[in-house]
């Protein structure tokens, strides 16, 4: 059964809210009220104080009603029935505020980024556009910078696109939204689906590193055209000599990624023990990890002399 993604439902519920700052009622998060409150991405910000109803008759006014929050609920007097009490969730009188840093804490963890390359700033352009931070591309050193946008009123665009056009490289970027902009709206900057990136087929969301990875070095601008020959993802490596990226289990990526050495400099030559002594992979040699396809592991690592390996990287 497919399980929706919370990240990307606040993400829809920040589109119908007029102003970042104003407080928002039950029918913009609606029905995921509950799930929000418990992660701390809102907060019950306060109730109505009077409510307005309409008799049978037809005429309207304002009652006040009485709200008890033991039970849940509000009352105030039924205007058909003399003497009795209608009795309603509390919910429809609630009124709460977001807490956009909560949420954008815990998607930064959910999409791997490191506390350390969070920015100090996040909201870039106040109420559209939050910087999440900045992600590696494979195992160069070139980073691209994440973005998380609202797009869904009328300025917003023209907010955005000027800010990235000053600050951000074209293909060194990619902005995150609920719903991409047809046509699109940004020129050379990468825009795609939040939900695209992830898993939600699954009781866990979880984040697509390897997508987010192939997105970034196919839109890496042309002076960086080297990112795109050689690169390891979470499950895939590819070198200049490979016609195709590679799949890889996760033990091997963690082999490949302790032997993979500096971006600049030609990889180490290490023994079987050194990697694995880094990788703690539980696999036993070489031919132990590669076993699966004896031709694989001499596609990406040569034997530089007895016991001693190369990965077959080029220098950037």
């Amino acid at each position: 059964m497919r399980v929706r993604c919370l990240y990307d439902d606040y993400l829809k519920a920040l589109e119908y809210v007029r102003e970042i700052g104003e407080t928002v009622f039950e029918q913009a998060i609606w029905p995921h009220r509950q799930a929000f409150l418990e992660r701390g991405w809102i907060r019950i910000a306060g109730y109505f104080e009077g409510q307005t109803i309409e008799s049978d008759d037809g005429w309207v006014a304002e009652v006040d009603h009485e709200i008890d929050l033991e039970a849940g609920v509000y009352r105030y007097p039924n205007p058909n029935w003399r003497g009795s009490t209608v009795v309603r969730p509390i919910e429809e009188i609630t009124f709460y505020a977001l807490c956009i840093e909560r949420f954008l804490n815990d998607l930064c963890s959910l999409l791997g980024i490191d506390p350390q390359h969070r920015p100090s700033k996040s909201d870039v352009v106040l109420g559209h556009l939050w910087e999440l931070g900045r992600v590696q591309v494979g195992t160069t050193q070139h980073w691209a910078r994440i973005f998380l946008g609202r797009l869904n009123h009328g300025t917003a665009h023209g907010q955005i696109k000027p800010w990235l056009d000053d600050e951000v490289c074209p293909g060194q970027s990619i902005l995150l939204v609920h719903k991409v902009s047809n046509p699109p709206a940004f020129g050379e900057h990468v825009e795609r689906c939040l939900s695209d990136l992830l898993d939600i087929e699954t009781a866990h969301t979880q984040f697509r590193a390897d997508k987010l990875q192939r997105i970034l070095i196919r839109n890496m601008s042309a002076v960086d055209v080297a990112v795109q020959d050689e690169y390891l993802t979470d499950n895939h490596i590819k070198l200049k000599h490979l016609p195709a990226p590679m799949e890889l289990s996760t033990g091997q990526v963690q082999l490949i990624r302790q032997a993979w050495g500096a971006p600049t400099k030609h990889p180490p030559i290490m023994s079987w023990s050194e990697i694995n002594k880094l990788a703690k992979t539980g696999y036993a040699s070489f031919d132990n990890a590669f076993g699966d396809d004896p031709g694989k592991r001499a596609l990406i690592f040569t034997k530089v002399k007895r016991a001693q390996y190369q990965l077959r990287r080029s220098v950037v």
